[in-house]
């Protein structure tokens, strides 16, 4: 790693923790068990998988775009990381152990075959990564991006990296209590 900025290398980190951590875990399941659901309308380990794979690339591509504009127009690092007001709302409201309770839009519709989800989930993590990389140095401040759902709602990039950050955590939090429910399938 070289990222010198110290919320990016937090998130850098974090998810090297997270890439580390899943693999073990997906190895331990087979595809019943990925595919499980307590009841019909909660999701699966797949399905929490899925969502991350689908919500985190539809921001990627715009994490992508604000790179490349950056790098153009050459947008340089400043200032240090500072949350904005619609950023740390969007961090709290889905970070892990929000009461917070937010549907998923229909534009992040799950549509991986479940075996698939494990590798890509992995493949996805080193992604993420790269992404942190490429944007260590660019003002993570000054960056806009929109949410992939409106145009109107814009936060700093370095708000959208953190906030994916936590929700990584909120849905592999709710993954893995899917092995420690009794009626969980085993191996």
């Amino acid at each position: 790693m070289n990222v010198k900025n110290p919320h990016l290398q937090q998130i850098y980190t974090g998810l090297e923790h997270i890439k580390t951590e899943m693999d073990v875990f997906l190895k331990t399941l087979n595809l019943p068990q990925l595919c499980w659901k307590p009841t019909p309308e909660k999701w699966s380990i797949a399905d929490c998988l899925d969502h991350l794979l689908i919500t985190d690339t539809l921001y990627f591509e715009k994490l992508n775009a604000a790179i490349e504009y950056a790098k153009q127009h050459n947008i340089r690092e400043k200032t240090a990381y500072k949350p904005t007001l619609v950023g740390a709302f969007f961090v709290k409201a889905v970070q892990p152990g929000s009461r917070v309770k937010l549907k998923a839009p229909s534009l992040f519709k799950l549509s991986t075959e479940p075996a698939q989800v494990p590798a890509k989930f992995i493949a996805h993590e080193s992604q993420f990564q790269q992404i942190i990389e490429t944007l260590d140095g660019l003002d993570i401040n000054r960056l806009k991006i929109s949410t992939p759902l409106t145009p109107l709602i814009r936060f700093s990039v370095g708000d959208a990296v953190h906030m994916l950050y936590v929700h990584q955590q909120r849905h592999i939090q709710q993954a893995q209590a899917l092995t420690r429910m009794s009626a969980f399938p085993q191996a």
